[in-house]
């Protein structure tokens, strides 16, 4: 077996795939869009090549496609775009429908009898990017002749019988219910629901899905957190989504950008043969320069040129340290030390209850309620209340079930029950206010100091809400600036954050309780598994 440079195919035994044919005819007829080699004729490198060999692979009787959907996840000036470009020129004239094997068993495919391409983005200069480079790489072609294609600046059209490629933004009347045969959209890190970005994506899913037709996102990696469709893209497929097609550029870890050495092999893995050093485009010492100090933080210099999924500044987790703190074998049994965070609501987007135990500062979901989404749309459900008795019975249970040194929770919307619960149980479950920054302030505080010195462990999540909300959020600065102090606060309004702030509460309510000297272990206590 010889793996290609993307590892996704065997190219000793390559799969049924149309990608020879669609190769074939953009190395005939197009040329190179932009950069430095503009205007040569089109040689797709080893990555390109794999990457349309896995893209059009069909199935054993050739009559469909593997993959309805993909997503090339690729560094800055990897050279996406172009791959979209020959993408729409294939589905516009070449043999884009699976057709069956012929004698030899290879697959053929015929022309779409009706094509029509969408390019999508959220603004003109947004789709201008690949309709950009589609217009240049045929705009001295003899395919123009050949097939009988008016090209124009904002759209072509095929002459004598149906067929065009047309870009489509955010702000477009006429997206929803078009018959579309390929739908390329362009960098989804960037399309939001404040920029229309969601409402485009749903619309142009709709429409294929309707048709039958492919969709392909040309993208840089998403920023975690900001609910990008990008982002939502991948978190679908982790969810269990088929057909859908996900490469994501990648190669060896580069733990100091600013070694020379390492971080110089590290683009390498990225770029491949794309690196002039082996005769492409990216001039990998110019990306060496691009390093802060200067324009580029270090979180987005990882994001656009080694392809990472990175916290910035101003970010409230990283999720990579997270990963390193993940506990897979961590269990509570009853009877465990432990202190409660939970923060709550009443019609909003979620509440959560967390522990944490003593003495390996492990953190536990116990419990979330959110609101659910639309099964369909992917839409939350407008009415919806969080379930109190359920919720109240959770929170007596953990009371009761384990040794609980201490509980803050966020009063907002709970006054009532937290005051029971503390007349009864006392310091195991009282009040603590979140909009307070002189209690927020010191919690986030702790956290933080203990996520960097990876002292907290992480107990299994598998529907990863704690990452999830703690993606959404961002550091609020509170408080006396001398104190550096700050607050969880949502990146995109109406995205959950509570089981963030509650596990932030659980873990300073231990961290009080430690100082306080309340957490000597319990001793002949029956140990049962939870």
């Amino acid at each position: 077996m010889t793996l290609g440079p993307l590892g996704l195919v065997d190219l000793d035994d390559p799969p049924l795939s149309l990608a020879d044919d669609a190769i074939a005819l953009a190395e005939e007829y197009l040329r190179v869009p932009s950069g430095v080699k503009a205007g040569e004729p089109l040689v797709l490198t080893p990555e390109q090549i794999e990457f349309l060999i896995e893209w059009y692979r069909v199935t054993p009787d050739g009559r469909a496609f593997v993959w309805q959907r993909g997503m090339l996840v690729g560094p800055k000036g990897w050279s996406k775009s172009p791959l979209g470009a020959l993408d729409a020129f294939f589905d516009l004239i070449g043999g884009s429908i699976p057709d069956g094997l012929d004698a030899y068993g290879n697959p053929v495919g015929r022309p779409h009898p009706a094509p029509w391409i969408q390019i999508a983005g959220t603004s003109e200069d947004n789709t201008d990017n690949l309709y950009g480079q589609f217009y240049e790489a045929l705009r001295d072609s003899t395919s123009l002749d050949d097939y009988g294609i008016d090209l124009g600046l904002t759209r072509t059209f095929l002459t004598g019988r149906p067929g065009k490629v047309e870009p489509v933004t955010a702000s477009s009347t006429s997206r929803t219910g078009n018959p579309v045969s390929k739908v390329l959209r362009e960098e989804t890190w960037l399309w939001s629901r404040t920029n229309g970005g969601h409402a485009l994506a749903a619309a142009l899913n709709q429409n294929a899905r309707k048709m039958g037709a492919r969709v392909l996102d040309l993208t840089n990696r998403w920023r975690p957190g900001t609910d990008s469709t990008a982002e939502r893209t991948s978190k679908a497929v982790q969810a269990g989504r088929d057909r859908t097609l996900i490469v994501a550029i990648g190669g060896r870890p580069v733990p100091d950008i600013f070694d020379d050495a390492v971080a110089l092999d590290g683009l390498r893995d990225r770029y491949g043969s794309h690196a002039t050093e082996r005769g492409g485009w990216v001039d990998l010492r110019q990306l060496l320069d691009d390093r802060p100090p200067g324009d580029t933080s270090e979180a987005q210099w990882r994001q656009l040129y080694l392809n990472e999924e990175t916290a910035e500044v101003g970010d409230a987790f990283d999720p990579v340290a997270y990963q390193e703190m993940a506990s897979a074998d961590a269990r509570l049994v009853e009877g465990d030390t432990i202190a409660l965070g939970f923060d709550g609501s009443d019609t909003g987007d979620a509440s959560a209850l967390y522990a944490v135990r003593w003495p390996d500062w492990t953190v536990f979901a116990l419990a979330v309620w959110e609101r659910p989404s639309d099964p369909i749309t992917g839409a939350r459900v407008r009415e919806w209340k969080v379930p109190r008795p359920e919720v109240k019975a959770k929170i007596r249970w953990a009371l009761e079930t384990f040794r609980v040194v201490r509980g803050y929770a966020d009063p907002a919307h709970w006054q009532t029950e937290i005051d029971e619960f503390s007349d009864e149980f006392g310091e195991s479950f009282m009040r603590f206010p979140h909009h307070s920054a002189s209690r927020i302030g010191p919690a986030c505080e702790r956290w933080q100091t203990m996520f960097d010195e990876r002292t907290l462990r992480f107990a299994p999540d598998p529907d990863g809400t704690l990452a999830r909300h703690a993606t959404n959020a961002m550091r609020v600065p509170c408080g006396p600036v001398s104190a550096n102090w700050w607050r969880p606060g949502r990146k995109v309004e109406g995205q959950p954050i509570d089981a963030f702030s509650a596990a932030i509460a659980a873990v300073h309510a231990l961290g009080d309780a430690v100082a306080a000297g309340g957490v000597a272990p319990a001793e002949d206590e029956e140990f049962f598994v939870y």
